[in-house]
């Protein structure tokens, strides 16, 4: 591209090897080269950025670099491009480690005394998230160079060294992370603990697949002058080419994997084929300008991790003052909460009779709408105060009115088990210091009316929020509840702490309607799980007529369920699909906008469904169903084969590239099956259509076949009279235990939280067949071997599996500040994320 220096611009402050700016003359395509490593590029951007020279502000910026890549999501020629960029070196680092150290490196992160924990010390620049509908674009035209992207026997030969699946691909395009560090680094060791701090500092969305020296660098001088009105951060591109792995294959040392004589090689391939795509990129935004110039719109947050730039368009002033009792709470649903509160209930376990109202009716249910539930893990006290919808009702009412200082409610003091990961940004607009504390024997707490929670890292769209203060209240917390329903337009929200709940509904743009609390075990009862496993259990039952699919990656804090609308009381179809397992960890939806663009969800029309579904024949489109734009689903077997298929399917695995729908009846060949779930794969072909209840004109189907409920909201229930099993594991069962198709492990999101009494796990060995936690556990174990992973814990309390003795314990890790491995162990495994690999 010679006509890039028609124009060269000198600026002060660049890099002293590269001060020249080089430009066309035409349509502005500028090349600035920033140097090495994070300093160089840095402070070359911010200088870039406030230049009077050059004008940023509709300016696209995109970093075209080299990379070394993780083997299990990438390969050497490969192009990537990021939507976070995480700063790995931000820690601490020994030499030599103590006994029993539960990582491979001696990296641990800052505000820690151990590796593979949430950084207690956050200083601003760990990550930056760029606009995801960008990066998919420029991914989506990237991909038209793929043809022609160079490759050559040396790079091939090597590639066919390493085990992984990913690493053995010829050059592609990847959407992927990135990491930052000075130091050139390599090894698994190294690597796979960075791998996990990524993982950790994105709220387990990111992926890491390419590492390198100068991302945080840029992206903060970028940010800065965002900060300062000099540019515009949501046209930020992040493409790296991969040159080298970052770790060396079997039977290489690190040491020879970095001077190779094949990484000569694969270098040039991975600089050849930037250029291509870039290249694709770059024409894309001049040819459509009419496009770009405006902007892409997009709806994750985008900026630093301190959500400096994610600002709310809702006055928690009008909330507090619209609050009010929700008049008719749903009399099927408090049925069903107070049989939780039943001690003399057994385990964990619910029978559809539970589910059912007074009278044989099924509990009310739920029109689709975004949810949000927001929870507690632990409480200061081991019981709360019961707070009455009325003096909920007075008490905000009063704070539009006389301000917060003059309430005088009881409440108790609440706290939160994880990191610190929270910070107030303001209150009140009028009154932004006000805070009025309330007595209550012994404990107090400050009560504050929330304009916005400032979170550092949060996963709103795929069911997290981090929110950790070490003291908080209701009031604050259903502040900002409200202001997250509005932001996703949801009609239906919870609050929940160890054993209490309080719902929310709202009923207008800014009005909220608060049910009374309800506690669903008693203080005396030796059954503790987080209330939210109940409120889980309930809408499992009230909202398995929809889809659900969004995942619940943190479920002590705040989950996020289905989808939103514009009209709050009225659920309905959107537009446009996003793919399932791409969430914002940075603030959820955009401000105005309509939950996840979400498509079918809410909005399918459910005859019109059905009706398309009694007529499939073999590769027939069901396309706009109820006019929304999603892919085309096509039936991937013949209509003749159903019959036979619903009968022998085993549950498909659920991951996060799923699309199906639960539906009342689907009637095939003239034949009803009733609660029929039926998902698709990638939202082309119905890859399962699973059977829930026997059809009624069908009394003798009954394998024992049972479709659990799990973490991620996929509808379940029992058949057959078999138990209900809570939502601890996630996976289909066969009459050979709990299997998937191929051998294939789905256990995603143990809840933490859950106090299972000693008697219980001492009674988890193989003699106790069929027990789901040690099936499930032990599949888990099977997987982390397969896949050669080991994950430690991040919470409160481990799993520990001892192969000698086929036994499981749990340890406390409150009473201890370090952990000794129990002898034998082989495998630990966090309770909250057991397979999120599996996650993708």
């Amino acid at each position: 591209m010679p006509e890039i220096y028609n124009l060269n611009v000198t600026v002060k402050g660049l890099t002293p090897n590269y001060p020249v700016v080089h430009c066309t003359a035409a349509d502005g395509i500028c090349l600035m080269v920033t140097g090495l490593h994070v300093i160089n590029a840095g402070i070359t951007m911010l200088a870039m950025g406030l230049s009077e020279l050059f004008d940023l502000r509709k300016s696209y910026v995109m970093v075209a670099g080299i990379a070394g890549g993780n083997p299990e999501h990438t390969s050497t020629g490969s192009v990537t491009f990021a939507r976070y960029a995480v700063q790995g070196d931000m820690q601490f680092e020994l030499a030599s480690v103590p006994p029993n150290w539960p990582s491979t490196s001696g990296y641990f992160p800052l505000g820690t005394k151990g590796p593979n924990k949430y950084p207690g010390s956050i200083l601003g620049t760990e990550v930056y998230e760029v606009s995801e509908a960008l990066r998919h674009r420029a991914a989506t035209v990237a991909k038209r160079a793929k043809r022609k992207f160079n490759d050559t026997d040396v790079s091939r030969e090597w590639r066919a060294k390493y085990t992984q699946l990913a690493a053995r691909q010829p050059p592609g395009v990847q959407e992927c992370d990135t990491l930052t560090t000075n130091t050139y680094w390599n090894g698994a060791g190294i690597a796979e603990p960075m791998g996990r701090y990524l993982k950790a500092l994105t709220n387990g969305t990111g992926v890491y697949c390419s590492t390198e020296s100068e991302d945080s660098g840029w992206l903060a001088g970028l940010f800065r002058a965002f900060v300062l009105g000099r540019a515009d951060f949501t046209r930020t591109i992040i493409m790296r080419s991969i040159t080298n792995y970052d770790r060396a294959p079997p039977g290489v040392s690190d040491y020879d994997n970095i001077f190779s004589a094949q990484q000569d090689v694969t270098y040039y391939v991975g600089l050849q084929n930037l250029y291509l795509a870039g290249r694709e990129v770059v024409n894309d935004i001049v040819n459509n300008w009419h496009t770009f110039e405006k902007g892409i719109p997009t709806k994750n947050y985008v900026g630093d991790i301190f959500n400096t730039f994610d600002k709310p368009n809702i006055d928690i002033g009008l909330v507090a003052d619209n609050i009010d009792t929700w008049e008719g709470f749903d009399e099927g649903a408090i049925d069903y909460i107070d049989k939780l509160a039943d001690p003399t209930r057994n385990g964990h376990g619910l029978t559809i009779e539970d589910n059912e109202a007074e009278g044989g009716k099924q509990v009310p249910r739920v029109d689709a709408a975004q949810l949000y539930l927001l929870g507690q893990e632990d409480s200061l006290k081991g019981k709360h105060t019961q707070l009455v919808a009325e003096s909920l009702n007075r008490m905000l009412a009063q704070a539009g009115e006389l301000g917060l200082r003059d309430i005088p409610e009881q409440m108790s003091m609440l706290r939160f088990a994880d990191p610190k990961c929270i910070q107030v940004e303001g209150f009140r607009n009028d009154e932004p210091d006000m805070v009025v504390v309330h007595h209550q024997e012994g404990g107090q707490l400050s009560l504050r009316a929330v304009l916005k929670m400032k979170t550092w890292w949060t996963g709103c769209e795929l069911g997290a929020l981090n929110a950790n203060p070490n003291k908080t209240d209701l009031g604050r917390w259903l502040g900002q509840l409200a202001w997250y329903m509005n932001q996703g337009n949801c009609k239906y929200g919870a609050f929940s702490n160890h054993r209490e709940t309080i719902f929310v509904k709202r009923s207008g743009q800014t009005q909220f309607s608060v049910s009374p609390t309800y506690v669903a075990y008693p203080a005396d009862t030796n059954h503790r799980p987080a209330l939210r496993e109940a409120y889980l259990y309930w809408l499992s039952i009230i909202a398995t007529d929809h889809h659900f699919d969004e995942k619940l990656a943190r479920p002590d804090m705040l989950i996020a369920v289905g989808h939103g609308s514009s009209d709050p009381t009225t659920p309905q179809s959107s537009p446009g699909r996003r793919p399932v397992g791409k969430p914002s960890p940075l603030g959820g939806n955009r401000p105005g906008s309509s939950g996840r663009g979400g498509g079918a969800t809410g909005g399918v029309n459910e005859q019109a469904l059905l009706k398309r579904l009694a007529k499939m024949e073999l590769g027939e489109d069901i396309v706009g169903i109820n006019g929304h734009e999603s892919p085309p689903i096509s039936n991937g077997v013949d209509a003749s084969q159903l019959d036979a298929d619903l009968e022998t399917c085993k549950l498909v695995d659920i991951d996060g590239t799923c699309i199906g729908w639960f539906t009342k009846d689907v009637k095939i060949k003239k034949r009803v099956f009733k609660g029929t779930f039926i998902r698709a794969s990638n939202g082309e072909k119905i890859t399962s259509i699973m059977k829930v209840f026997p059809p009624e004109d069908d009394p003798s189907f009954d394998d024992g076949r049972t479709t659990l409920f799990d973490t991620e909201l996929w509808a379940s229930t029992r058949m057959n009279g078999s138990q209900y099993t809570p939502p601890l594991i996630t996976s289909g069962r066969s009459r050979g235990g709990y299997t998937t198709p191929g051998g294939d492990v789905v256990i995603k999101g143990i809840c933490p939280g859950i106090r299972v009494q000693d008697d219980v796990w001492d009674s988890l060995t193989p003699a106790t067949e069929g027990h789901p936690i040690l099936d499930a556990l032990k599949a888990a174990i099977q997987a982390f071997r397969d896949q050669n992973l080991v994950l430690w814990d991040l919470t409160r309390e481990d799993v520990l599996w001892d192969e000698s003795t086929q036994k499981l314990t749990i340890v406390d890790l409150e009473s201890a500040d370090s952990l000794t491995r129990v002898p034998g162990a082989t495998d630990r495994f966090e309770i909250r994320e057991l397979i999120p690999a599996f996650w993708k």
